[in-house]
């Protein structure tokens, strides 16, 4: 392993890397990918596409709890990112965790607010919870937000009559 005293070799080294990692995931590759993945938070522990990437790859796998750990490691790096946010609430939703999954998707909806994959997911959780008339909110949210969007429109319809016939 190289050691690099100057942080622009250290990041330049990563950035080849991860390039490469990416690379492989994208192409189904997963253990070349995290192999490479692994040997990069040996120089570089705080690189946060590798972190985010590492709790994809976990995800992909099923491995939930491996995955809602690297998301929050990313997101330790960067508060910022929609797409943190958005994976770890899919992460909590899997695992049960439906309020801090709805907590993550709302932090990622207040980053990029007409994302109407996250409305939609949102909304899924919200139904779970009990919220349906939040529910119906995030679901109508994701179908003026893209308006062929059917699986929340069937969603919303669903929970319209669901909600109808019990009231």
């Amino acid at each position: 392993m190289a050691i690099f005293n100057n942080p622009r070799e250290r990041e330049a080294a990563a950035g080849k890397l991860f390039i490469q990692a990416t690379e492989l995931h994208k192409a189904g590759q997963f253990t070349e990918a995290q192999k490479i993945y692994f040997q990069i938070l040996k120089f570089h522990p705080t690189h946060y596409g590798v972190l985010h990437y590492l709790g994809v790859l976990a995800y992909q796998h099923q491995n939930y709890p491996e995955a809602e750990k690297y998301f929050l490691k990313s997101l330790a790096l960067n508060r910022e990112s929609s797409d943190g946010f958005f994976s770890l609430g899919n992460t909590l939703k899997l695992q049960g965790k439906l309020m801090d999954a709805a907590t993550a998707f709302r932090k990622s909806l207040a980053l990029k607010e007409d994302d109407h994959e996250c409305h939609y997911c949102l909304g899924q959780t919200l139904e779970e919870m009990g919220k349906c008339e939040e529910a119906k909110e995030s679901y109508a949210r994701a179908v003026i937000l893209k308006e062929d969007y059917q699986e929340a429109m069937d969603a919303l319809n669903a929970l319209v009559l669901k909600t109808q016939s019990q009231g």
